[in-house]
């Protein structure tokens, strides 16, 4: 492709998601303790802040579509599920080792929503504070804004940015795969039998051999549903992909001798009273998504974000 029709292409591009923009609001329903996300009638997404030792959104549905996440536990599967992973729930943020604590599976540290969500139509914005518990005593405390980025006939975009603050004592994110943006998909999303997923990323790395990888941008599709997971480029770290092929799909800033790609252990290291903070999108689409239109994406996000935070 020449220099100028892929220009071309790009302006096609950006006159096609243009064109598919919708006029529909945003609005949250307050569903004590639940807030539901809608885009006029229709529920995109739920966050549940009491359900288990974190908050997630679930069910997260495609627009004018299928729901993408696996039933939960104690929510929609059937009582007599056998799961893999029963701590995998819906959209989540936490992490395997914070302090020395798991925050990722069950049984170990708790997250809890401080206070309602804070929300914000005209925005498109929820907010939710949240502190990090072991055995009770708080050892971190998150600021999480959730911006619906992006709305379109065939797909919308979540942008999350995660503030991580440190209480009075300096806080230490280990060296593990377990962790941190993560979603976990349907069976029929899933690259593994029975489902009909494809897993790749933005260097041409495809199913198993995504697994651990540094990439710009993730993507778990079918011929007619996709879910994309945007990094930034200006995160204090770039995100591993945890992603699995029974549909555990998670980017990860802080792995890094854990997904093979350091000699020795790297932790991230947040003093105390300091923090940090991170910036991903994820796009939820009906209908194909390949290489090209995630990149489109990706650029089109990351140089708002940058021309968002200038002003």
């Amino acid at each position: 492709m020449s220099q100028w029709q892929q220009r071309s292409w790009q302006i096609c591009m950006c006159v096609l998601w243009a064109v598919q923009a919708l006029a529909q609001e945003i609005q949250f329903r307050d569903a004590k303790p639940n807030v539901e996300v809608l885009a006029g009638t229709e529920t995109l997404c739920v966050l549940r802040p009491e359900v288990g030792p974190f908050p997630f959104f679930h069910p997260v549905r495609a627009p004018s579509g299928p729901v993408v996440t696996r039933p939960v536990l104690g929510l929609d599967a059937p009582d007599n599920a056998k799961y893999d992973h029963p701590h995998h729930r819906g959209l989540w943020f936490t992490h395997g080792d914070v302090n020395g604590c798991d925050f990722w599976s069950l049984g170990h540290g708790i997250i809890r929503q401080e206070g309602p969500a804070g929300t914000d139509a005209q925005r498109r914005v929820l907010c939710t504070t949240n502190v990090w518990l072991v055995e009770d005593r708080p050892c971190l405390r998150d600021i999480r804004e959730w911006l619906v980025w992006e709305l379109a006939r065939d797909h919308y975009v979540l942008e999350l940015r995660v503030t991580l603050q440190a209480l009075d004592s300096p806080v230490t994110f280990g060296d593990t795969k377990e962790g941190s943006l993560a979603i976990r998909l349907t069976d029929d999303l899933r690259a593994d039998p029975p489902g009909r997923g494809r897993i790749q990323n933005a260097d041409g790395q495809t199913g198993r051999d995504a697994w651990g990888k540094l990439s710009r941008w993730c993507l778990y599709s079918t011929d007619d549903l996709g879910v994309l997971i945007l990094d930034h480029p200006r995160n204090p770290r770039p995100s591993a992909w945890h992603v699995r092929t029974y549909g555990l799909f998670a980017a990860n800033p802080f792995g890094r001798k854990s997904f093979g790609l350091a000699t020795e252990p790297q932790p991230f290291q947040l003093p105390s009273r300091c923090s940090a903070t991170f910036l991903w999108a994820i796009c939820i689409a009906r209908g194909s998504v390949d290489a090209r239109r995630a990149d489109e994406l990706w650029r089109r996000w990351t140089a708002d974000s940058v021309s968002r935070a200038g002003k």
